[in-house]
């Protein structure tokens, strides 16, 4: 990678981290270009301008939430192999090794928080939180119905619910700062909980 690739990348993450702690509005190029230790017309030269960088973040994090997504064929295996709520479990984001992890919460957190204010933010926030993983968890629902893991008549309201789920478990984690260990026990006992009553 050169330096100007280097300088590119050093600028996205500083300001996934700067935008993250204080909030798109609160954070301006100067901000970023002092974390790093360049001037902001370095900055300048990689990204037009905030908005420029902030569609590249929100890029980021669609081209690659769907590569954590665990495959429904998975699902099933664990299911056969598991309780239940190993399989529901697997249903959920997993972002990945603990670098991606961290990257990815991290946007998503600018997610969450811009999704009332900006309408890439809001469609994002439509399409793979709420759309994309409704119908990721029915059709997951539906192959365990198939295979006759899991007696529903219909995976529908079940996915609705877990979404619902997913998201207030979401949105108090991410914009609350709790820690990963208590955000992981709450999750588990909600999937235990949403396991157990289907």
């Amino acid at each position: 990678m050169g330096k100007a690739a280097d300088t590119r990348e050093k600028i996205f993450l500083t300001a996934v981290d700067c935008i993250a702690e204080r909030g798109y509005a609160n954070t301006t190029v100067n901000d970023i270009a002092d974390r790093i230790g360049i001037k902001a017309a370095s900055l300048y030269y990689h990204y037009e301008n905030k908005d420029a960088l902030l569609a590249e973040i929100l890029d980021y994090f669609v081209y690659h939430f769907n590569q954590y997504r665990t495959p429904v064929e998975k699902i099933v295996e664990t299911a056969r192999a598991a309780p239940l709520r190993d399989a529901f479990a697997l249903m959920f984001h997993h972002y990945g090794d603990d670098a991606e992890y961290a990257l990815m919460t991290k946007i998503a957190r600018i997610i969450f928080d811009l999704k009332y204010e900006q309408d890439a933010a809001k469609k994002i926030f439509q399409r793979c939180f709420i759309d994309g993983a409704r119908d990721y968890i029915e059709r997951a629902l539906r192959a365990l119905t198939d295979e006759g893991l899991l007696e529903i008549r219909d995976p529908e309201p079940l996915a609705e619910q877990m979404v619902a789920f997913s998201l207030l478990n979401q949105e108090r984690t991410l914009l609350t700062d709790r820690p990963r260990k208590e955000e992981t026990r709450a999750f588990q006992a909600g999937v235990a909980y949403l396991a157990g009553s289907y």
